[in-house]
C-alpha cells in the first residue's frame, strides 16, 4: 500500500484527512466511534478504547521511491481523483506534508504506475462530472484554489471545482466546460491567489452566464495573508489543516457562501449575466464585459 488512505481502507477503517495525522473514527470491530488512528512516518497505527482492539501496518515501497519517509516527502496524506465527463478516472493528485517543509503535490495516473507521470494525459477541472451536472441544473458553482476546499464546500451541499496543480494553472479548453454557468471565484488570500482569481476571470468572462468574485477578507478581516487552507484558525491560534478555513470561518462569511447557493436554487427564472442576487449577506463583486459592481445588497 502507498498511502494511509489505501492502507486503512484495506482494513475497513474510514480515513479522515487531518494536518496532524491523528483522528477518531468508527471501529470496524465493535462498531463504536472511538477508534484512535495515528499516521506515523513509516505506517499507521490504531486502537479502540471501547473494545481494546488495535493494530497497525507499515507502508510498502511502490517502485516510485515514495514510501514511508524514504523519499523525504513522507506518506501520502490525501489522494484526489480526477475524472472525465463519463466518470472515468484520468489521473490522481497526491498531497504530501514533509516534516519541516511546505506541503507538496505529485500526479499519477494510478497507484500501479511506475514512474509517476501524467504526460500526455488530458487535464480537466476537479469533480468535472458533478460540475457539469450543477451547471446544467443552473446551480451556482464555486471555483476555489484547491481540492480540499472543493471537498469542504461539497460537504455543505455547495457545488465546487478547482484546477489541478495550484495557483496560476488554467488550461484554455477548461473555458467551454463552464459555458452558461453561474460561477463564483474565490481564491487564496495571498499574491498568487489573487493573480489566480484574475486568470480565471479573464478566461471565463466571455463564456460564463454570470461571473462573480467572493473576497473573503470582506467577511473575515482577520484572515492572514496566506492561502485559505492555512488560515482556518482565528488570530493567535495555531494553523490547522487544509480547507479548515471553511470549517472555522466566521458565521457571516459562511452565510455569504450559502447565500449564493440558496438564492440560485430559490429562483426559477434564469438570471441574466451580471445580474443581482438579493441576499442579506451577499457582497460579491459582479463581473461582466461591460460592468464591474456590487452584487447584492444588505436588507434592512
Amino acid at each position: 500500500m502507498t498511502s494511509p488512505q489505501e492502507l486503512l481502507t484495506r482494513n475497513g477503517i474510514a480515513y479522515v484527512a487531518t494536518r496532524k495525522g491523528k483522528f477518531t473514527t468508527k471501529c470496524p470491530s465493535c462498531g463504536g466511534g472511538y477508534l484512535n488512528v495515528e499516521e506515523k512516518r513509516d505506517g499507521v497505527v490504531w486502537f479502540c478504547r471501547a473494545c481494546q482492539a488495535g493494530g497497525g501496518e507499515q507502508y510498502e515501497p511502490n517502485g516510485n521511491g515514495v514510501s514511508g519517509g524514504s523519499s523525504g516527502l513522507g506518506p501520502i496524506k490525501a489522494t484526489f481523483d480526477y475524472h472525465n465527463e463519463a466518470g472515468e478516472q484520468l489521473f490522481q493528485v497526491l498531497k504530501f506534508e514533509p516534516l519541516n517543509g511546505p506541503k507538496q503535490f505529485r500526479q499519477r495516473t494510478s497507484p500501479d504506475q511506475t514512474p509517476w507521470s501524467i504526460k500526455g494525459v488530458r487535464i480537466v477541472p476537479y469533480r468535472l462530472p458533478e460540475m457539469i451536472e450543477a451547471i446544467a441544473a443552473e446551480h451556482v458553482v464555486f471555483v476555489v484554489e484547491g481540492e480540499k476546499d472543493v471537498e469542504t464546500l461539497r460537504a455543505r451541499g455547495i457545488p465546487a471545482t478547482c484546477s489541478p496543480m495550484g495557483a496560476g494553472k488554467w488550461w484554455p479548453w477548461f473555458n467551454e466546460m463552464f459555458k452558461d454557468g453561474d460561477i463564483v471565484i474565490c481564491g487564496d488570500n495571498d499574491g498568487p491567489g489573487r493573480d489566480h482569481v484574475k486568470l480565471v476571470v479573464n478566461n471565463l468572462r466571455s463564456v460564463a452566464r454570470r461571473l462573480r468574485v467572493l473576497d473573503l477578507k470582506k467577511f473575515w478581516p482577520e484572515i492572514e495573508e496566506s492561502d485559505i487552507s492555512r488560515t482556518g484558525s482565528m488570530p493567535g491560534a495555531p494553523s490547522s489543516g487544509c480547507g479548515s478555513s471553511w470549517n472555522n470561518c466566521p458565521p457571516a462569511m459562511m452565510m455569504a457562501v450559502r447565500s449564493f447557493r440558496s438564492a440560485a436554487m430559490a429562483s426559477r427564472q434564469r438570471p441574466t449575466f451580471g445580474s443581482r442576487i438579493s441576499s442579506p449577506t451577499c457582497r460579491c463583486t459582479a463581473i461582466s464585459s461591460s460592468q464591474r459592481g456590487r452584487c447584492g445588497r444588505r436588507q434592512a
